[in-house]
């Protein structure tokens, strides 16, 4: 019985031990796309231009100008892109405030992997 047992376990070794040997060094190394400096500065420039009005706009909304309107309505009001934008109700303002945080956070996502995976040449 342990000459079985070790027999699969040895079969069981080699068989996984293969197709570690199939899959080269290479197919686990990073997968980068050249591009032409022109280019890659070019749209560096646009994701980096994004995420920065993402920030600001964020950075707006955690700064808007508070007040309480006559009807007793809670209002902000931030400037988003060069507009002045009204939010009334703490939950809207909430909803603005996630919504320019996941733009945030999707603009760097944009951003990174691109200098991640681009590379001037």
């Amino acid at each position: 019985m342990k000459r079985l047992v070790s027999n699969f376990l040895v079969a069981g070794l080699l068989a996984s031990g293969a197709m570690f040997v199939a899959a080269s060094p290479s197919a686990a190394a990073r997968d980068n796309t050249c591009m032409d400096q022109a280019h890659w500065s070019q749209i560096s420039q646009t994701y980096g231009d994004a995420w920065g009005e993402a920030v600001t706009t964020l950075s707006n909304w955690e700064n808007a100008y508070y007040y309480v309107s006559d009807s007793g309505q809670q209002v902000w009001v931030a400037d988003v892109a060069g507009i002045y934008t009204i939010s009334v109700g703490y939950s809207d303002y909430l909803n603005r405030l996630s919504d320019a945080s996941h733009d945030v956070e999707t603009s760097w996502a944009l951003f990174s992997t691109f200098v991640d995976t681009v590379v001037a040449c």
